[in-house]
């Protein structure tokens, strides 16, 4: 956790499409984010697809509706992610479901560069939903929206757009759960006891990947890939 951050006055939200879940493999397919406020205002967009070089597995176009066809002419990952830091800003926070998920997905698409100017602080919300005890049937983002009675509000309706905004939506519930006024000094305290660095998080979930990839100690056997 970060404790010597201060929060800035505007966040972005940011929601993936890849591939599969393991980013030392899986690559991105599609960037949606929102920038907003504190008042769960939207205050820009940006929405990119990606094409991730390797074809998409069957299951995840049935899931996402990203086909080979629909990338074919995108921008590799690296470049589309370069330009969405750029837009962000270097002084960007970023908010997002998982926070580990993409934190691992961005920091591939940099090439895995420790680099400062490319670290960002993320925010869980699902870690913060889970914190709050909600009392939902699980913590999938569509349970979560659907229990705070979020509505659609973003332009065009792609997938990455839809999930940013309710990343927003969901921030605005958890910090009203805290400060009716979310305009009080307070809220950037709580912002700051739940971020985490986000090349310390893609560290984190790489080093889950790779242990999955090892075999058992005393395995003399095939290895396997691990189950997506």
């Amino acid at each position: 956790m970060i404790h010597t951050h201060v929060a800035p006055e505007t966040m972005v939200a940011v929601s993936l499409e890849t591939t599969g879940l393991n980013p030392l493999h899986d690559r991105i397919t599609e960037v949606g984010a929102a920038r907003f406020d504190y008042e769960g205002a939207l205050l820009d967009t940006f929405w990119e697809r990606a094409n991730p070089g390797i074809p998409i597995p069957e299951h995840i176009r049935k899931i996402t509706g990203i086909t080979d066809e629909k990338v074919a002419e995108a921008r590799p990952p690296e470049e589309v992610v370069r330009d969405f830091f750029v837009w962000a800003g270097p002084e960007a926070w970023l908010a997002a479901h998982s926070g580990e998920f993409e934190a691992a997905f961005l920091c591939a698409a940099t090439g895995g560069r420790d680099d400062a100017d490319e670290d960002r602080c993320v925010l869980s919300t699902l870690r913060w939903a889970r914190w709050a005890e909600l009392g939902t049937p699980n913590y999938r983002l569509g349970t979560l929206l659907e229990h705070i009675h979020s509505e659609i509000r973003v332009w065009p309706l792609h997938g990455t757009l839809i999930g940013a905004q309710g990343v927003v939506d969901l921030a605005r519930f958890l910090l009203k759960r805290s400060y009716a006024d979310p305009s009080h000094a307070g809220v950037k305290d709580i912002l700051v006891f739940r971020a985490d660095r986000m090349h310390a998080l893609s560290r984190r979930v790489n080093a889950e990947w790779e242990r999955r990839r090892r075999p058992p100690s005393g395995y003399g056997g095939r290895t396997f890939a691990p189950a997506r």
